[in-house]
């Protein structure tokens, strides 16, 4: 039994999430009025394989942040299964071994907001090692010193305060503590985002270095494809609250089967104007509808260009199409080939 055990968790991928919901009770009117249950996240289901980074794309408002905070243990799903490695950490329970818990770690969108301003940077990436009893006590001001330098900043930062340091620094801080307890999976959430585009580059680099290092699985969450072609292996398209296409980064690239994938690459900037004006742009329409109120059938047939009637009453499939190379895609589009 231990052994088929022992097997199984071997074989498992390193980050699996299993028909995850998200719900949230939100007022639905009046002072009195009864409150109403969103689904943020609705039926999601990926993995993340050893050593392997997957991007989570799609517009702001579609739930991707609410996915990230459930796998990380900061919202309690409503049902479904996240684990790690074979472990059920669902909703990372009180009792649950303190490794495991060490072992899923974010990097947050708002490099300032993530770190306590009362705190220096050596009670900031000391504060993980102490929980987590990693580090034995005289060696944790080295520890920390050694994160810093992984991240690209002097040991002299140790002594600073969060508002003495640019906002690229300030991410490479919040960088160092989450890879302080020696995390399986590191979950970035629109890390780079807040950043110009130099220091994003920068940032970007650091996190690749990171990762082949020390063999980190990573779910890189952002709304810029730009940064996703050469960064990912594979490429998951979300649009209110579910997985809309999945593959591989350059079939997906490729060879985009659903329209809001097609939608969402148009909008890419392209460096070269004349380029740029050449190619040709599939503009979409609309906001993403709210998780209040979510349309029936395809839930993006409102503002699909090629939607026909099948798409405003018929929920497609999530199916597999074949790529280039023995390639595959997944999506749920009733018109996809």
């Amino acid at each position: 039994m231990h052994e088929q055990a022992v097997s199984d968790a071997a074989s498992a991928p390193r980050l699996a999430v299993r028909d995850l919901v998200v719900t949230y009770s939100v007022a639905s009117g009046g002072l009195f009025s009864p409150r109403a249950a969103v689904r943020a996240v609705d039926g999601v289901t990926l993995t993340v394989g050893a050593g392997e980074v997957v991007a989570l794309v799609g517009e702001s408002g579609c739930g991707k942040t609410s996915l990230a905070r459930a796998v990380a243990g900061l919202v309690a799903p409503s049902a479904g299964r996240v684990e790690l490695d074979g472990a059920d950490v669902t909703g990372f329970p009180a009792h649950l071994d303190s490794r495991l818990r060490a072992a899923i770690q974010m990097v947050f969108q708002d490099p300032f907001e993530s770190l306590n301003p009362r705190k220096t940077v050596l009670a900031t990436l000391t504060q993980p090692l102490r929980l987590n009893a990693t580090v034995p006590p005289g060696e944790r001001r080295a520890e920390a010193a050694r994160l810093l330098a992984l991240a690209g900043l002097p040991p002299e930062a140790l002594e600073r305060y969060p508002h003495e340091f640019s906002g690229g620094q300030r991410q490479r801080i919040g960088i160092a503590r989450a890879i302080a307890t020696r995390p399986r999976l590191l979950i970035a959430d629109e890390a780079v985002s807040a950043l110009d585009i130099s220091i994003r580059a920068q940032l970007l680099a650091l996190l690749g270095s990171l990762q082949k290092e020390l063999a980190l699985s990573m779910l890189f969450i952002t709304h810029d494809l730009a940064v996703v072609r050469s960064f990912a292996d594979r490429v998951l398209v979300m649009y209110l609250g579910r997985i809309v296409e999945e593959g591989p980064t350059a079939a997906v690239f490729e060879q985009p089967a659903h329209p809001y994938t097609r939608a969402l690459l148009a909008a890419t900037p392209i460096p070269d104007p004349v380029a740029a004006r050449a190619t040709p742009r599939e503009i979409l329409g609309g906001d993403v509808p709210s998780p209040r109120d979510i349309p029936r059938g395809c839930r993006f047939h409102p503002r699909c260009p090629l939607a026909v009637a099948r798409c405003a009453t018929e929920e497609p499939a999530h199916r597999l199409l074949p790529r280039a190379a023995g390639a595959a895609v997944a999506v749920s589009c009733h018109l996809a080939s």
